[in-house]
């Protein structure tokens, strides 16, 4: 019901775009459409007791699904198979959270009669569709064709849609904003999109913490906000003023700075901060390391699955280069190095390299090697898929007290050095 209403606003809010002049997608007249007063007074009474009903009841409602999804999730931390399935849950909730959100900043109609362009009405709805696309791009694999394999009830391309036409408005919102409700939004945000399922009611106490977020300066930094610094001075007990600089004295001598009515600020572009909010691109950067979940054909590689199975795995890119990509797995001891562009050549082989290995022609002080290798081989490395791989060995036999061989496995396609055995 959500999504069939979030659509029947979609195309209520096109029709009156277009009735307002204020359509992005039509240049001119559209053909056989006619829409007299009384239809137009019809779709806006129309539109506003639907999205009444949206942002009011069914709101409330995933809001409770996300919660009892926290709960249950906090009651059996190590149930991996439950606390996938219930992210998986949390993952199409938020989907249909930003559904609901779809066309805030559309012409509204006031009681009054009155026409005017909608602005995000309160950091509520703000941080929630930060907050929603902050945790799809961290939880959520995109690119699953499967239900079972963890495709969202929501189409992906929607979703674009909404972060494409909701952006502007939002970081908009967040520039004519001072420094508390600022503060208040971010933090909202941040702690939605870091709880178990994104609960806001399960996540309320917490946001209540001193951080206060500034706005990257820079044309090409439009959208970008950081925690610079923390809203609390030093206060001295003994005169009862406050001196500047957080983390003077005791804790128990420590008050909050007031930010009401304050500007925030706006600070250079650094990799010291510890969170970044992308509004632009919907993305949390912790430390200057973008967590997300691992990109569909690293996720769904058949030594990925095999290892971690087909949940969703959040991870964070430590780096980033033209052939290669390498993550560092969230609360687990790994690391997957991922090598996007196919091996087009070898390195050239050795002169050492002059003797394949054969357990038929092997020296006497190698007979060793037969029963220790020979069962690897056959099992790994002896076909059909992948094709079998020719190993080399030095021209010299091995010492007669040797305890160490060491050969060269040869691509099998490209026919140069591929893998080391020792």
């Amino acid at each position: 019901m959500a999504r069939l209403g979030s659509r029947v606003d979609n195309y209520i809010s096109f029709v009156l775009s277009y009735v307002d002049d204020e359509s992005d997608c039509t240049n001119g007249p559209l053909r056989g459409v006619t829409i007299d007063i009384s239809g137009i007074r019809a779709l806006r009474a129309g539109q506003a007791a639907l999205r009444k009903m949206l942002r009011g009841q069914y709101a409330s409602v995933i809001e409770d699904y996300l919660k009892k999804l926290h709960v249950e999730t906090a009651q059996f931390p190590e149930d991996e198979g439950l606390v996938d399935r219930n992210t998986r849950l949390a993952c199409d909730l938020h989907a249909h959270k930003l559904l609901i959100y779809r066309n805030h900043h559309r012409t509204v109609v006031a009681e009054d009669g009155a026409v005017s362009t909608e602005a995000l009405p309160d950091p509520h709805m703000a941080s929630s569709i930060t907050a929603s696309f902050v945790f799809l791009t961290t939880r959520h694999t995109f690119g699953k064709v499967v239900r079972a394999m963890g495709q969202l009830l929501v189409p992906e391309t929607d979703l674009y849609e909404v972060l494409s036409s909701t952006r502007r408005s939002l970081i908009a919102w967040c520039a004519a904003q001072r420094q508390a409700s600022l503060d208040w939004m971010m933090q909202a945000a941040l702690q939605i999109s870091t709880s178990l399922t994104g609960s806001l009611r399960a996540s309320a106490e917490i946001v209540d913490v001193q951080n206060r977020w500034s706005r990257i300066a820079g044309a090409r930094s439009c959208g970008r906000f950081v925690v610079s610094s923390v809203r609390s001075i030093g206060l001295d007990v003994s005169e009862g003023k406050g001196t500047v600089g957080a983390g003077q004295g005791d804790a128990e001598d420590l008050r909050r700075q007031s930010s009401v009515g304050a500007p925030f600020a706006d600070v250079p572009e650094s990799t010291e901060y510890g969170v970044e909010m992308d509004l632009q691109l919907g993305q949390m950067t912790l430390r200057s390391r973008h967590l997300s979940a691992l990109p569909s054909d690293v996720a769904g590689h058949a030594d990925v699955v095999e290892l971690f199975g087909d949940a969703t795995i959040q991870a964070s890119v430590i780096e980033s280069a033209t052939h290669r990509s390498k993550y560092k797995l969230v609360g687990q001891n790994h690391e997957i190095h991922n090598w996007s562009t196919p091996h087009v050549s070898c390195a050239s082989l050795g002169d050492q390299w002059e003797r394949q290995y054969d357990p038929a022609e092997l020296y006497e002080t190698e007979q060793w090697l037969v029963p220790i290798f020979e069962p690897v081989r056959r099992a790994m490395f002896d076909g059909p898929n992948p094709k079998p791989m020719t190993f080399m060995m030095p021209e010299r036999p091995l010492a007669e007290h040797a305890e160490v061989a060491v050969l060269l496995g040869l691509h099998q396609t490209l026919g140069g050095p591929y893998k080391y055995l020792r």
